[in-house]
Order: C-alpha cells, then structure tokens, then sequence
C-alpha cells in the first residue's frame, strides 16, 4: 500500500502507553500497529529503522523488549531456499482492543438514543 492510498489513522491499544517499557519499544509497536494487515505485521529492520529514524540494533532491542511484555509475537520467515525474509509480527491483543473499543462505541450511542428518546417523550 503506498501512502496516497493508506489510511489517515490507525488503531493501537490504549494499554501500550501504560506498559513499563522505553520509548522506542512503544514507538515500534505503534508503527508495527499502523502497517500492520489484520493481526500481522512484517516490516523488515532497515523499514522500520528508516520510519522510525533508529537503528537498527534499537529496533531489535525493542522487538525483544515487546516480544517479552507479550504483547507482540515474532514467527521468523525464510524463502524456499532457506533465504531468511522479513520476520512477521502478530500483534496481540489487538483484535481484543478492537473489539472493546467498538462495544464501547455501540454503548455509547445507545445511550445517547436512549436520552434522546426520553427528552422527546416529555
């Protein structure tokens, strides 16, 4: 997806600015959320170094660093020939996220129906 056609806005979960963690690591989850497909993200380290303007080494650290708070998995990927590609990322908890930030939504609106609704029956 280039840039003219990707979206203005992304989901994260709220929960990654309250996780005892540097910086960096929740700058790298926050990119890895906005180019993310479903669940999954697979930039490659030179991508996210140039996105991020860090290197790559911090971008490792930082990967090891979600790995272990559990809030990304990371599944190595290699070529037929056994070439290693782009590591791919699952974001966990983040269809969780998704899901809780919708009900809320629907909450929301019901309620605001339901006080639109009783000022017209006065």
């Amino acid at each position: 997806m280039n840039a003219m056609n990707s979206p203005k806005f992304f989901i994260c979960p709220r929960e990654i600015l309250q996780l005892e963690a540097r910086r960096t690591t929740k700058l790298i989850y926050m990119v890895l959320c906005s180019i993310r497909d479903n669940e999954v993200s697979n930039p490659s380290y030179k991508k996210l170094s140039r996105i991020c303007h860090l290197h790559k080494s911090t971008i490792r650290q930082s990967i090891r660093e979600l790995e272990q708070l559990g809030v990304v998995k990371r599944k190595p990927c290699f070529a037929p020939d056994g070439t290693q590609l782009s590591n791919q990322y699952l974001i966990r908890g983040f269809g969780d996220a998704m899901r809780s930030e919708k009900v809320a939504a629907i909450r929301l609106i019901a309620s605001v129906v339901e006080d639109l609704l009783e000022r017209q029956c006065r």
